[in-house]
């Protein structure tokens, strides 16, 4: 999550040329944009998560150097949507999250319903000469807190001999319970963390095919909406190998998990870095990717929450201009 709506202004975050994250607002949304300086003290810090707090009007972010490190670093910042002014802590708040140095270590951070903070990231458990790695959780010694946290768990049933795992934290309901979801080696999973016990990991999709690019290219996106249903996109392994994934829906409720749905339907190109945002005005939920062919069209197709059925949205204005990355808000009115 890189992009967020303070209910006048949008906000979005990314990476200068200098590998500082750096970030603009945009009061016309989106038809131009005002750069707003940068987030972090310290330099080179990229590879950025965000969490908007719209009942306090506060920003949480997570980050990491290019250079290897065992520690992450974080910030806290007031957003004013009048003044379209983000005031950010005085000095940065550094963890450390991984038993052995590595660069850009797939940060995400959030926020509880119990206003605890959750931090993800990945955990290179062992060296050289054969690295494994696994996704730690960490979840905040007090409320709206960046300085001190407490290790929650470990996602992975047996580390992954691949740095390209990621995932994100999502608060689930009452007080401080949440969802992670996640992607490692060829599998799409969740738990749920009824705090301070994580469940047992439910699988989405597992393929056993290998390169699978579809761990660095379409990634999982999740939420969880206002009846507590976590709904998730994700890309798969299975189209055209490993090179091409569809991008497939699913959700799970107090029922378990509903029957996957593929969204895209263009053929045979590929379909990358899914995102889904809620309308929390209607229930509405929304699934956007972009579709890499000649085209490099975004795509946008919309759930209703009435009647659960898909229909595309059109998005207007689009240029044919390679595009290597998308991101959309978790939830807006």
């Amino acid at each position: 999550r890189k992009v967020f709506h303070d209910g006048t202004n949008f906000w979005s975050f990314y990476t200068d040329d200098a590998d500082d994250t750096v970030y603009s607002y945009s009061t016309d949304e989106g038809e131009t944009w005002i750069d707003a300086g940068s987030v972090f003290k310290t330099a080179g810090i990229a590879g950025v998560s965000i969490w908007y707090d719209s009942s306090e009007a506060k920003v949480y972010a997570a980050g990491d150097k290019a250079t290897t490190s065992t520690s992450v670093t974080l910030q806290r910042g007031v957003v004013d949507p009048g003044s379209r002014t983000i005031s950010w802590a005085a000095s940065d708040s550094t963890y450390v999250v991984s038993s052995s140095s590595m660069a850009y270590k797939n940060t995400f951070i959030s926020k509880d319903e119990g206003d605890y903070l959750w931090l993800m990231a990945v955990n290179k458990t062992k060296g050289s000469p054969n690295p494994e790695y696994d996704l730690s959780v960490f979840m905040s010694s007090s409320t709206d807190s960046i300085t001190s946290w407490e290790h929650s768990g470990n996602m992975l049933d047996t580390d992954s001999g691949y740095d390209t795992v990621k995932g994100s934290v999502l608060p689930a309901g009452s007080g401080t319970n949440v969802w992670a979801v996640y992607n490692y080696n060829g599998t799409v999973a969740a738990r749920k963390c009824t705090n301070p016990t994580w469940g047992a990991q439910e699988t989405i999709y597992s393929t056993s095919a290998t390169g699978l690019s579809f761990i660095t290219t379409a990634p999982a996106s999740a939420l969880v909406d206002a009846n507590d249903v976590l709904h998730v996109v994700y890309g798969d392994g299975t189209k055209n190998g490993v090179v091409k994934p569809h991008i497939n829906y699913t959700y799970r409720d107090g029922s378990g998990w509903s029957t996957t749905e593929t969204l895209d339907d263009a053929g045979d190109v590929a379909n990358k870095h899914p995102s889904i945002s809620l309308d929390t005005a209607t229930g509405d939920v929304y699934a956007v990717w972009i579709q890499d062919d000649i085209s490099q069209s975004i795509i946008c197709k919309k759930r209703s929450s009435g009647t659960g059925t898909w229909s595309f949205l059109t998005i207007g204005g689009q240029t044919t201009d390679a595009k290597q990355h998308l991101t959309a808000v978790y939830s807006v009115s």
